[in-house]
C-alpha cells in the first residue's frame, strides 16, 4: 500500500507502517527501506531501517519502539529470529518505500513477493 494511503486511512498492519515511516524518512533524505522478514511465510513481518552515517542499521518497529544498532543485515535477521519474527532461515529482504505505487497484495499483479525486492544471505 502506498505510504499516502495508509496515512489517510491512519491505520494499517505492519507493513503499511513500515512503508509510512520509510517512505517519510526517504523524502527527507534519510536512507530508509522497508525490511522484509520471512514476508512469504505465516510469522513474517515488516519493518523500517535506517542506515545511520557510520553503516549501522536502525530499526523503527510499528509500535514506535527502535531496535539497534545493528552493525549488518544478518544482524538484524538474527536479532528478528531470537524474538520470533522471523523464521531461522527464512527470506530477508528490502525494499524502498518509494517503490510502492500501488495497493498491493497477496492477490493483486504484482503482488507482495513481486515488487522489486532485494534479497539477502545472512
Amino acid at each position: 500500500m502506498p505510504a499516502a494511503v495508509v496515512y489517510e486511512r491512519g491505520i494499517d498492519d505492519a507493513d503499511g507502517y513500515a512503508i509510512l515511516q520509510c517512505y517519510l524518512l526517504e523524502e527527507n533524505g534519510w536512507d530508509a527501506f522497508m525490511i522484509g522478514l520471512s514476508i512469504d511465510s505465516p510469522t513474517g513481518s515488516n519493518v523500517c531501517g535506517v542506515k545511520n552515517a557510520d553503516d549501522t542499521i536502525l530499526v523503527l518497529e510499528g509500535a514506535g519502539q527502535i531496535a539497534g544498532p545493528f552493525n549488518s543485515l544478518a544482524d538484524v535477521a538474527q536479532y528478528y529470529i531470537s524474538i520470533n519474527w522471523m523464521q531461522s532461515g527464512g527470506t530477508l529482504r528490502t525494499l524502498k518505500a518509494s517503490q510502492v505505487t500501488r495497493v498491493t497484495t497477496d492477490q493483486t499483479s504484482p503482488s507482495v513477493l513481486e515488487l522489486p525486492w532485494v534479497s539477502y544471505q545472512y
